[in-house]
């Protein structure tokens, strides 16, 4: 199975309100892909791994992290253009 792989069929994500993919690459997933067409909010998993790398960062340093460059670099890294 890849990233691309669903499990879930396409009307699954038409009766709900959000959908949060864990996984990052591809940005945006099938299953996100669909989510958009039926008028679902996504949130892709690079937000949870910036979230777990920001949580990190600061449980180590003990310094806020620079989450809007962490979030940049990420996606510049993944290709992906917003």
């Amino acid at each position: 199975m890849n990233s691309n792989d669903i499990v879930l069929p396409g009307e699954f994500t038409k009766n709900i309100d959000i959908v949060f993919d864990v996984i990052y690459r591809p940005y945006k997933t099938k299953l996100l892909e669909d989510a958009e067409r039926n008028g679902v909010k996504v949130i892709p998993g690079i937000e949870m791994l910036l979230g777990q790398g920001a949580a990190a960062f600061k449980m180590w340093t003990g310094i806020e992290p620079p989450i809007n460059a962490m979030k940049k670099s990420a996606l510049e890294a993944l290709g992906v253009k917003i």
